[in-house]
């Protein structure tokens, strides 16, 4: 009774109405946070759920039957996939030598299908026949030294929103980071990766066009 009593003279006090109105709002926030707390982890969930796993791994015996394939190991199909090309500057004889890594035919990946990607050659922007040279800067399991490569695949998933994972491969192996949704930061990422790309060949471009390509001569005997 003595509790029920200080309640009743509480109500009384002019403040009370305040109060109660601010608990009101606390209330009316929490539930707002939790229903979007809820509703943030269920799309998450679901967006996971229709996430593509690509997969990239090399096979074949011997330096010349050696393919790149890729394979969806994920629950969701993937569209649109794109893989940047590698690029090595051969600065001696005055070289930029591409291996572009496409995905022909239709460009959807269903899941547990896999297939070759195409593999195209160029040498300063004309075709060339050496594809087989490329991959082995690619090849994890190839022993020579090098730097490690780091690459970008871009895809799309079944609602139609977009990602980007980059490939690390070299000496040590072949690493695909998880796939990050391609947002404001991520398309800030490729632009500036790509103008960095631009700016290093375009300098060595541009000074090629002042000097003569060196080829180292043969010792000779005697």
């Amino acid at each position: 009774m003595n509790f029920w009593n200080q309640f009743l003279i509480l109500t009384k006090d002019p403040i009370f109405p305040q109060v109660l109105n601010i608990i009101n709002v606390v209330l009316i926030f929490l539930t707002g946070l939790v229903t979007y707390l809820s509703w943030r982890t269920a799309k998450k969930a679901n967006e996971l759920q229709l996430l593509p796993l690509l997969s990239i791994y090399f096979r074949g015996t011997s330096t010349r039957d050696r393919k790149i394939r890729i394979r969806n190991i994920g629950k969701s199909p993937a569209y649109n996939i794109k893989i940047a090309s590698f690029t090595i500057l051969i600065t001696d004889v005055q070289k930029v030598w591409k291996l572009d890594l496409r995905l022909t035919g239709t460009n959807v990946l269903v899941p547990e299908e896999e297939r070759d990607l195409t593999l195209i050659g160029t040498s300063n922007g004309k075709r060339a026949n050496m594809e087989d040279y490329l991959v082995l800067f690619l090849d994890p399991d190839a022993e020579h030294e090098r730097n490690r490569i780091s690459l970008v695949m871009t895809f799309t998933n079944a609602e139609g929103n977009n990602y980007y994972s980059q490939i690390e491969t070299g000496v040590g192996g072949l690493f695909i980071k998880p796939a990050r949704r391609l947002d404001i930061c991520g398309k800030l990422y490729l632009y500036f990766r790509r103008s960095w790309d631009n700016l290093i060949q375009g300098y060595y471009k541009f000074k090629w066009k002042f000097t003569q390509p060196y080829i180292k001569q043969p010792k000779r005997s005697g």
